[in-house]
């Protein structure tokens, strides 16, 4: 696997014209951004990553992460493969001890919904499971959403969504 470098890929600011500030320290980069009110919190994250890791889940984010909050991180899906390597790429980054999951699931269903996405997910230590009853497919393991609550890991994630293209060339 080919190894990248995050550092060149930090934007200089944010989408609302806030100055993004970031600090190398050895393989991790501290990024933060400036804001007229209120601090803004620090996210640590890995410098050095796979680059195919962080290629598809870039693309899973920018195909089906959803953008109704500023400071949200956030994708839900229903497919294995695509909750693991999006997790995949939380873990790459160093950044799946912020994350958060919720479970939808139908009311008969809960139990084992819960139960398959922690086996899945490897995610029994990360957090605790908040689940939903929904009305979904009969006969389907649920849905999982992961959100991370950070502002800044949002801009960065919508600023790689952005320059994917090129990084795929």
């Amino acid at each position: 696997m080919c190894i990248m470098d995050l550092s060149e890929m930090i934007p200089k600011k944010t989408s609302r014209d806030d100055k993004i500030i970031s600090d190398i320290e050895n393989n991790c980069i501290n990024v933060t951004y400036l804001r007229k009110r209120g601090k803004p919190i620090e996210v640590k994250i890995n410098r050095y990553i796979h680059r195919e890791i962080f290629l598809v889940g870039i693309a899973i984010w920018a195909c089906e992460g959803t953008r109704r909050r500023i400071h949200e991180l956030e994708m839900s899906n229903s497919s294995v493969n695509i909750n693991q390597m999006y997790m995949s790429l939380l873990r790459e980054l160093g950044i799946e001890q912020y994350a958060r999951f919720r479970v939808q699931a139908l009311k008969d269903d809960v139990k084992s919904c819960e139960k398959f996405w922690e086996d899945c997910l490897g995610i029994k230590k990360i957090g605790k499971l908040i689940t939903h009853i929904r009305k979904i497919r009969e006969n389907s393991n649920g849905v999982v959403n992961i959100r991370i609550n950070s502002t800044i890991l949002r801009e960065l994630f919508l600023y790689w969504a952005h320059i994917l293209p090129d990084l795929l060339q």
